[in-house]
């Protein structure tokens, strides 16, 4: 009896260590998932190291019908994402834009040019933080401005290390 059993633990023990070792090694295939669960190989976008492929490849992004064609830009951007999604959606109606501007020296008109957009409209302004150091034309600003019928969230971005900024327009239908 005495043998048996010690057999039976020997068994056991060296099955538990291969379970183990299997999982520890995982599969070849890269499945690497960031912090919110996304498999990092299911985006559509992929980041390269090379300046000049990012380049070729930073083709403007159509905008959505469902994005307001009267709504204000300034000149020389490319559309980085766009996305809408319709009132059957999860998220609920809304439609998101972002707009990167290569030229720098205007990241501190951005930042004016949308307050006065939000503060002078017909919106009713929430909030606008601003984080980092504007002065040093870097960080950001966030707005939320208001109408009947939408909500529109806008910031405007520069990174220390960025050669451009972009601007992030979401604007989604309110809750009744």
């Amino acid at each position: 009896m005495f043998n048996n059993s010690r057999l039976m633990k020997l068994f056991l023990t060296l099955i538990l260590a291969l379970v183990v070792g299997l999982a520890a090694c995982g599969s070849d295939e890269d499945d690497s998932e960031d912090a919110n669960g996304v498999n990092e190989d299911s985006t559509e976008e992929h980041e390269s190291n090379d300046e000049s492929e990012d380049e070729e490849n930073e083709d403007n992004v159509a905008i959505p019908d469902e994005f307001p064609s009267d709504f204000p830009t300034l000149d020389n951007y490319t559309v980085m994402e766009a996305v809408a999604y319709g009132p059957e959606s999860i998220t609920g109606e809304f439609v998101e834009v972002k707009f990167k501007y290569k030229d720098t020296s205007k990241f501190s008109e951005a930042i004016d040019f949308y307050k006065d957009y939000y503060e002078n409209g017909d919106f009713d302004v929430e909030y606008i933080v601003e984080h980092g150091e504007l002065t040093l034309d870097e960080g950001a600003v966030e707005i939320k401005a208001l109408t009947d019928e939408k909500a529109n969230f806008c910031t405007i971005t520069r990174l220390p290390n960025d050669d451009f900024f972009t601007v992030k327009v979401s604007i989604r239908n309110k809750v009744k």
